[in-house]
């Protein structure tokens, strides 16, 4: 499952992240790491950016940075 496919408020851990270097760097100094868990906290109109909670941290993703990451619940 993709970090894009969850709704609002729903909690899942990061399994993987399949991005270019740069992107999986700038992620991972977010702290966007496997095993880390994530929540939506919001999503715009379409889905186009996600507001997303980790480590107490709120961070937005555009919905293609969002692909890259895949989840579990």
């Amino acid at each position: 499952m993709k970090l894009s496919d969850l709704k609002k408020n729903q909690t899942a851990v990061v399994t993987k992240i399949t991005a270019e270097q740069t992107l999986k760097d700038r992620l991972i100094s977010f702290g966007v790491l496997r095993g880390v868990k994530i929540t939506i906290a919001e999503c715009a109109p379409a889905k186009k950016t996600i507001k997303i909670i980790v480590n107490n941290t709120m961070l937005a993703l555009r919905a293609e940075e969002a692909k890259c990451i895949e989840v579990k619940i």
